[in-house]
């Protein structure tokens, strides 16, 4: 089994020395470590994979507030993220994953069907806030998922924040849009198939102009050829296996789901105790619009120093760095 590169690896308790691009590298590490992925695809090496590169308290989240598409926030009904960093929305259309769910999300991304995913950005901008916290942006990143007849293609922003350690705190990525390609070989028989048809009925015409012998079996032969080959193209168009919405696999979107509802329960869970109240009337009172943080106050001050240095991305201060485009041959 395919294990995670020694040199990926880090030694505990020891605070690495922060180098000008050290994140952007990480975060090149951490994609190409899920190509060499294992081939049966085993729960094991995830967890490994998510405890080397994310701290306990990470987590990964997914914004569509952006989206063009009007929709309703039916899609997530328990309000998924609280607020997203890279938009600014509050509350957010989207989905946050803890660290005790991604080896699992992980593991169900590559059994939908998943062959490969391609990573692309612009040059990110990476900076170290006083807190020593290293935050990585960038602004235009495209994702490209490939399956066996078709691709998908997420456009939008990536922010990481990483710990002191290097190891990721959060992912985040709001998107704002995405396409589903199908294969041009997937489809190039049928279209070939009704260009031929579309010949004959030329043919029959022009030959109804000139004789009126012609076979009414022959004609009604080739229409109902027609409409099979049309309504076999048609299924070939959609793709049952995608959510219309976000775009990814159904079954990672159930898994999304499943962990928006334990992130819902365990706050839940966490306001009864705090208000000494039993579950029946938590229920009842807890504020679901709202979501309670699990992070402590510590860590809410972290972040919303995160937040106010986002305008200054632009600006090279004592520790900024920057690191080139580039092309990233998977991501998760």
């Amino acid at each position: 089994m395919p294990q995670i590169p020694v040199q990926f690896q880090q030694q505990k308790n020891i605070l690495p020395i922060y180098q000008s691009g050290v994140c952007a590298k990480k975060m090149q590490e951490f994609v190409h470590c899920q190509q060499r992925r294992p081939a049966d695809n085993n729960i094991i090496f995830w967890k490994r994979f998510v405890a080397e590169f994310f701290a306990p308290n990470g987590k990964k989240s997914f914004c569509f507030s952006l989206y063009p598409r009007t929709k309703t926030r039916a899609n997530f009904p328990l309000g998924g993220m609280k607020k997203c960093d890279i938009c600014k929305k509050n509350p957010v259309n989207g989905y946050e994953v803890c660290f005790d769910v991604l080896p699992r999300l992980l593991m169900v991304k590559y059994e939908s069907g998943l062959l490969e995913e391609r990573l692309f950005t612009d040059i990110p901008c990476e900076f170290r806030d006083p807190s020593g916290y290293i935050v990585l942006v960038c602004k235009k990143a495209r994702r490209e998922s490939l399956f066996h007849k078709f691709h998908v293609v997420h456009e939008g922003s990536i922010r990481i924040v990483f710990s002191p350690y290097i190891k990721i705190c959060s992912w985040e990525f709001c998107v704002t849009r995405h396409e589903v390609f199908i294969s041009r070989r997937h489809l190039v028989p049928n279209v070939n198939q009704i260009g031929d048809a579309i010949s004959k009925f030329r043919d029959f015409a022009a030959n109804n102009n000139d004789n009126n012998n012609v076979a009414a079996e022959e004609f009604q032969e080739s229409s109902s050829k027609l409409v099979a080959v049309t309504q076999e193209l048609a299924k070939k168009l959609e793709v049952p296996m995608l959510d219309d919405y976000s775009g990814f696999a159904k079954s990672y979107v159930r898994c999304l789901q499943l962990s928006e509802v334990g992130n819902f329960m365990k706050d839940m869970i966490d306001f009864s105790i705090r208000n000494k109240i039993a579950p029946i009337e938590s229920l009842a009172k807890f504020p679901k619009k709202l979501r309670i943080a699990d992070h402590g106050e510590d860590q809410l001050q972290q972040q919303q120093q995160h937040q106010n240095r986002n305008h200054d991305l632009n600006n090279s201060g004592r520790n900024n760095g920057h690191t080139p485009g580039m092309q990233i041959g998977s991501s998760s």
